[in-house]
């Protein structure tokens, strides 16, 4: 989503202040159903275990939704606000019930800290290589083509066909062998009360963990649009297609 306020400013056509109130319902949001989400997962117990069905039956809705996030629709300026509020709050929900058991799959593979320490390792650096590989390509790709629109959409495609695949693969390929240790559980709503009435200022840190987390979407992420977008085509006006090329020529120099 390195991309998503440039797109929401530059392609689907909503202000700034628009698109800043998107980002914080959505992660006032998420500071509510990722604990949840936590929570649902360490109860779940089925044949495929406790994480990897929402690997499963998540992917698909996940790649669709990021499909309709990088869609602009046949709207006027108020239904395009109302399409970004309401496909980008359920792209976190979605992304929240694939991610949170993706995160916590490793501890239910191996119970050897070496084994775990590998494999978040490996997890975290296929993560950043691919968050630079959008950082670069991106807008090369997508001035492919006739109209930014078109080609946010098709590259969205693109990457939620890999996405599935590849949540398909790790499901497929995984087993949880670490079993949970046997403990009394309480039914989610009432632990949940149980809480509430425990950690009174709970609101209150969620609402700081949801302003931390949109200084970190804003401070980290979308400079690198702007200065992709903005920075870099202003010094290389005839075309984004050589801009790899020419960084390249750049750093040998």
């Amino acid at each position: 989503m390195t991309y998503l306020l440039y797109f929401y400013t530059d392609v689907l056509g909503i202000s700034a202040v628009a698109a800043s109130g998107v980002f914080f319902v959505a992660r006032i949001i998420d500071a509510v159903t990722d604990p949840l989400m936590g929570a649902i997962a360490e109860r779940t117990r089925t044949r495929y275990g406790r994480m990897r069905p929402y690997l499963l039956f998540g992917a698909l809705p996940l790649g669709l939704i990021s499909i309709l996030t990088f869609t602009v629709p046949d709207l006027d300026g108020n239904g395009k606000l109302v399409w970004a509020y309401t496909t980008y709050i359920l792209f976190g929900i979605i992304y929240t019930v694939v991610t949170i058991p993706y995160a916590t799959l490793t501890a239910s593979i191996t119970s050897d800290y070496d084994g775990r320490t590998r494999l978040s390792t490996y997890r975290i650096a296929c993560a950043f290589t691919g968050g630079v590989a959008v950082s670069v390509f991106t807008m090369p790709f997508v001035s492919m083509f006739e109209s930014e629109a078109q080609g946010f959409q098709v590259l969205m495609a693109l990457f939620s066909i890999v996405a599935t695949v590849l949540l398909f693969v790790t499901f497929k390929t995984t087993e949880e062998v670490v079993q949970p240790t046997v403990t009394k559980e309480y039914p989610l709503l009432r632990a949940l009360k149980q809480f509430s009435k425990t950690h009174r200022s709970w609101w209150s840190s969620a609402f700081s963990a949801a302003a931390c987390c949109l200084s970190r979407f804003a401070s980290r992420r979308q400079p690198t649009s702007l200065y992709t977008t903005s920075v870099i085509r202003a010094s290389s006006p005839a075309s984004f297609r050589n801009l790899p090329r020419r960084l390249v020529v750049r750093v040998q120099r």
